[in-house]
């Protein structure tokens, strides 16, 4: 199942966004996140946050249509997000598609990109995008193939400390168990010379950021 959520930052491109969704998918709107359900055209099947940044008037029109919703306290020890993603994968998302999670609050925004690395994460498949492009996290032993979009810019970013074993094909400057220190811009802005890459990592954790076809 593929669970779609609506976080709480920009919608710069609402029709492409709207184009998303499938009639299957589990969408979650995250605090105010809400906000965008109608600009997407977006039916949420669950609504979940402290709600402390979704004004009341869209709240209430949630309510009234009885959208389910799980509230939780302001002060707690993770983010909306968080909670969205467990919750999602209670439900039993293998494919986890995250949206408008970028703008606003720089922290929020750390936070939202730096949350996808947690370890129990690991075996699904959990994303950021905006339909133009996409991030998520390659972690260390693995092979992972992305669908790309052929030309299209292609970067990996290490994270947490080096990247080492970093190897990929079909890629402007191809990559041969080379080395992205932490911090380093080197990985940035590649270009891709096929519709799909096979990226291996065998040390340290990096977030691949490429453009996806239509």
């Amino acid at each position: 199942m593929r669970a779609i959520i609506i976080a709480n930052g920009d919608c710069d491109n609402p029709k492409q966004l709207a184009a998303l969704f499938r009639a299957d998918d589990f969408v979650i709107a995250v605090d105010g996140g809400a906000r965008h359900c109608e600009t997407l055209s977006a039916y949420p099947d669950l609504l979940i946050g402290d709600f402390d940044s979704l004004d009341k008037p869209i709240l209430k029109h949630f309510v009234a249509d009885d959208v389910k919703m799980l509230c939780y306290p302001r002060h707690k020890d993770q983010i909306d997000l968080e909670l969205a993603v467990d919750h999602a994968i209670a439900e039993g998302a293998t494919e986890i598609a995250i949206i408008t999670a970028m703008g606003g609050r720089w922290d929020m925004t750390l936070a939202n990109l730096f949350l996808l690395t947690q370890e129990k994460y690991a075996m699904f498949e959990l994303y950021l995008t905006d339909t133009v492009q996409r991030g998520q996290v390659i972690r260390a032993g693995s092979a992972v193939t992305l669908t790309v979009k052929a030309g299209g810019r292609f970067s990996l970013i290490p994270l947490l400390g080096d990247a080492t074993g970093i190897s990929a094909n079909d890629l402007e400057y191809p990559l041969a168990n080379h080395t992205l220190s932490l911090g380093s811009t080197k990985g940035l802005s590649n270009r891709t010379l096929a519709d799909a890459i096979t990226i291996e990592l065998q040390q340290g954790l990096v977030y691949a950021c490429y453009e996806i076809g239509d």
